[in-house]
Parts: structure tokens; C-alpha cells; sequence
């Protein structure tokens, strides 16, 4: 199952689904701070979401509460304060207005991550930066170079390549935070 608060979204998603078809997946507009499934998962995924939402200690309780037992939340998100490689071109960084609009908040602190997630009952059983060197320099080059398509185009083998070699590594630190949690044992 998957949601998205805008319906637009929903229906792109259940067009492809029924031209692959993909039948065993279905999609839903839901708002995650009313998420009131029947159903038990697994496994629930939420990247990049958690950010445009000020309420997240209730979305982060509806996820524990829609969890089986065993079941996973695989969760990525933003870094708080960002490191830059290339600073010169920081204007390019910042999302479009209404984008910016949408933000709650630029990210979470690592602290602050770990302890919302234990508050809302769920215990980190994975814990991982993403966006390290290799991928913040991917992503910033990506930034500034989607203005001109033409540029975009052709550096778009090292933008990958950076990227991959992002994956490859073990970051000691980074500006994306991408923990695995499962409920906590009382």
C-alpha cells in the first residue's frame, strides 16, 4: 500500500500500476497524521516525508502502531545545518519558495532523531548518514547544474558516479540520516 496526501500523485501512481499490472499494490490519499489502518505491515518506508510534517511524533506513533511485531520502519531524512562543498554556489541549494513553504522544519539533529523515535516507542536497530561527501557533491552538482539542461545532461555520468561511490562508502558523517527501527520491547 502506498499514500500520498495529494490525490494527483495517487492517480499517476494507480495509471502505471494498472499498465504494468501491478496488482498486488495499491494506493491510497492519506494524510499520515490520520493514519488509521486495520491493517499491520512489515514494512513501512517513509523518506524524504517526515520534514513537511509538524506533527511527526504523532505520524511517527501511527507508523509504530501499523507496524506487526517484528515489523520495520525504514526512515530517511534531512540533516540539520547541512555542510556545503561548494558554498560559492549556495544559492542554488535552496528549494523553489513554495517548496521551502511546505518545510516544517530543514531536518533533524541526530540527538533529536533517536529520541523522538524512542519516545514513540521504537528502538533504532540501524543507524546510517547518507549524502556524505560524495553524495552531497552529487547532489549540489546536480543543484546547479539543472538550471542549464544542456550541462545537466553531460555531466550527468559523473553526477551518477559520484552518487555511486557515495553508496560504496561507509560515511562517518553526512546530510541525510537513514535509520531502521522496529518497536520497542516493554
Amino acid at each position: 500500500m502506498g499514500v500520498d496526501l495529494d490525490g494527483k500523485n495517487i492517480s499517476i501512481c494507480d495509471h502505471i500500476r494498472e499498465k504494468k499490472g501491478f496488482y498486488n499494490v495499491r494506493f491510497q490519499s492519506c494524510d499520515l497524521r490520520h493514519l488509521n489502518s486495520n491493517e499491520r505491515f512489515d514494512l513501512i518506508i517513509c523518506s524524504d516525508v517526515l520534514e513537511y510534517i509538524n506533527e511527526d511524533n504523532i505520524v511517527l506513533a501511527n507508523f509504530r502502531d501499523s507496524l506487526k511485531e517484528n515489523g520495520r520502519l525504514i526512515l530517511h531524512t534531512p540533516r540539520l545545518n547541512p555542510r556545503r562543498y561548494l558554498s560559492l554556489f549556495e544559492g542554488y541549494f535552496e528549494c523553489d519558495p513554495l517548496e521551502k513553504s511546505a518545510h516544517a522544519r530543514d531536518g533533524y539533529s541526530t540527538s533529536e532523531l533517536r529520541e523522538k523515535l524512542k519516545k514513540n516507542g521504537l528502538r533504532i536497530t540501524n543507524f546510517k548518514y547518507t549524502f556524505g561527501y560524495f553524495g552531497s557533491l552529487s547532489w549540489e552538482l546536480s543543484k546547479i547544474l539543472e538550471r542549464c539542461k544542456p550541462l545537466f545532461i553531460l555531466s550527468f555520468p559523473l553526477i551518477l558516479l559520484l552518487g555511486y561511490l557515495d553508496s560504496l562508502k561507509v560515511n562517518r558523517d553526512g546530510n541525510g540520516i537513514l535509520v531502521e527501527a522496529q518497536l520497542l520491547m516493554t
